[in-house]
């Protein structure tokens, strides 16, 4: 789960997966059984923190995963956000066992992925 969100995190993860690949709130919605605007406060507040989520996990996944020499850009903010999803969810998966790489991002950001903070996300342990 995230913060003040009433949906699992998989299911967010998916619809923001969907609209990095290029469909519309309508089809989102429909694809994963929440009304639309749901689906446009997700998409909305993700578009808003996409650089920062970006910065976050990519840092996570160089540090679970040191081999790994860059995570591959999408072409948008947004989609180069999900890539450094899929980029520390694959190292976590690697390294630590977890299955799902939404519920990593979850984790990582302390729950707070779509929060509206001023400092979203809690600073990783490198010790």
């Amino acid at each position: 789960m995230l913060m003040r969100r009433g949906d699992w995190v998989a299911l967010i993860g998916r619809a923001l997966e969907l609209k990095a690949a290029g469909l519309g709130q309508r089809p989102i919605a429909a694809a994963v059984g929440a009304c639309r605007s749901t689906v446009r406060g997700w998409l909305s507040r993700f578009a808003a923190v996409a650089d920062e989520v970006r910065a976050h996990l990519t840092r996570w996944a160089i540090w679970l995963d040191p081999g790994l020499v860059r995570v591959e850009p999408f072409g948008s903010g947004f989609g180069d956000a999900i890539a450094a999803v899929a980029a520390a969810g694959g190292a976590a998966a690697s390294r630590l066992g977890i299955g799902c790489r939404w519920e990593f991002a979850s984790a990582a950001t302390g729950g707070r992925l779509l929060c509206n903070t001023t400092s979203p996300f809690p600073a990783a342990w490198m010790g």
